[in-house]
């Protein structure tokens, strides 16, 4: 459209979709413009053909859709991290416990080489007979637990 007055002119430029009514037997064709057709789109709001009848774009737009899956994919990440931070969790926790279980067994394995009994914890130079005099089930217990 052009519109001018002396050496003034304007140009204006609008783009538009054509909507065909939905009542049955109307059936007109009109056009409206791209902008308020998206905005339709998205406030789902009635509005009326030239000819009074009311219809609105009712379904998920493209938009609906798109943020659905968005929301669907945040929970999915959430989900995601979270067991992953249980994991990590679980897993520090045994490596804390074997950590705890070695120092234990170091322990237990340096008083031995000192000769301390580790059943009764009294000292002794032959370390190895007083076990199998005075405590001869020791390995037994340790092989069954």
């Amino acid at each position: 459209m052009r519109v001018g007055k002396g050496d003034c002119e304007m140009i204006l430029s609008v783009d538009f979709t054509t909507i065909t009514c939905c009542h049955a037997g109307c059936g007109i064709v009109w056009g409206v413009p791209n902008t308020w057709e998206r905005k339709r789109l998205e406030d789902k709001k009635l509005f009326y053909c030239p000819n009074g009848h009311a219809q609105g774009f009712f379904g998920e737009s493209e938009a609906d859709k798109l943020r659905r899956e968005l929301d669907r994919l945040k929970q999915q990440m959430a989900h995601r991290d979270d067991m992953i931070r249980e994991r990590a969790r679980i897993i520090k926790h045994a490596e804390n416990s074997a950590t705890a279980y070695k120092g234990h067994v170091t322990r237990i394995k340096n008083r031995v080489a000192s000769g301390v009994c580790p059943c009764c914890n009294r000292s002794f130079q032959n370390l190895h007979q007083h076990m199998q005099n005075k405590h001869p089930d020791y390995r037994k217990e340790k092989v069954e637990a």
